[in-house]
C-alpha cells in the first residue's frame, strides 16, 4: 500500500529535524573526541620521554655497576632491569592501541557530519556555502 503525500511529507519533515537536532550533538561529541587525544598524546609524549630518561639511567648505573660485583649478580641485575624496560614498552604500545579506536571514531564523527551538512544542503536546509559555526 503506497503512502499518502500527507505521510510523506511529515516523514520528510520529521526526518530533516532529527538531522538538524544531531549535528550539534556530534560537534560536540567530535570537540570531546578531540579533547580526549590531545590528553593522551600529551600523556604518551610525557611518557616516552620519561622511558627515555629512565633508560638512560638504568644503562648508566649497569654501566658503573658492572666493573664492581661479580658478572653472575650483574648478569641478574641486568635481566631485572631488562624486564622493567619490557614492562615499559608492553605499556606504552597498550597505550598506542587505546589511542587508535578513539582516533577512528573521531574520523567517524567526522565523517557523518559532513554527511548531515551535505544533505541538509542538497534539502535547502542550510545554505549551499560550506557549514561554519
Amino acid at each position: 500500500m503506497p503512502l499518502s503525500e500527507d505521510i510523506k511529507a511529515l516523514y520528510r519533515v520529521l526526518d530533516s529535524a532529527t538531522l538538524l537536532v544531531l549535528l550539534p550533538e556530534l560537534r560536540e561529541q567530535i570537540k570531546r573526541y578531540k579533547r580526549e587525544l590531545e590528553m593522551m598524546s600529551n600523556s604518551a609524549t610525557s611518557s616516552q620521554e620519561s622511558d627515555l630518561e629512565l633508560a638512560e639511567f638504568t644503562g648508566e648505573v649497569l654501566a658503573t655497576i658492572e666493573a664492581r660485583i661479580p658478572p653472575e649478580e650483574f648478569a641478574q641485575l641486568r635481566d631485572y632491569f631488562n624486564k622493567s624496560r619490557a614492562e615499559v614498552a608492553f605499556n606504552s604500545e597498550r597505550h598506542a592501541s587505546a589511542f587508535e579506536p578513539r582516533f577512528r571514531e573521531l574520523v567517524d564523527l567526522g565523517d557523518r557530519e559532513r554527511w548531515i551538512v551535505d544533505e541538509l544542503k542538497r534539502r535547502r536546509l542550510l545554505p549551499g556555502e560550506p557549514y561554519l559555526d
